[in-house]
């Protein structure tokens, strides 16, 4: 993630505050779909001021770069996994 906005952006993905990170420090968090489902975890790093490196855990990350990307999930996929079967 990049830009003045990031932090607030991730503020609103997971479940703790991502914003107020320090540069150079790395927070873990979880992920909620909008019914209260766990859909991921990750370590997030703050780089630099208006810079952030996002790492998922899980094998749902495609579900989880979408979500980052549109700011939406995919139709039907809250709170069940997307991987394939």
């Amino acid at each position: 993630m990049k830009g003045p906005d990031a932090g607030r952006f991730l503020d609103m993905l997971y479940t703790n505050v991502m914003s107020s990170l320090p540069v150079g420090k790395c927070r873990y968090g979880l992920m909620c779909s909008e019914n209260g489902f766990l859909s991921d975890d990750g370590v997030v790093v703050r780089l630099n001021e208006d810079t952030w490196l996002c790492h998922t855990t899980t094998g749902v990350r495609t579900a989880s770069t979408r979500i980052w990307r549109t700011g939406s999930r995919p139709s039907g996929t809250a709170g069940r996994s997307t991987r394939p079967t």
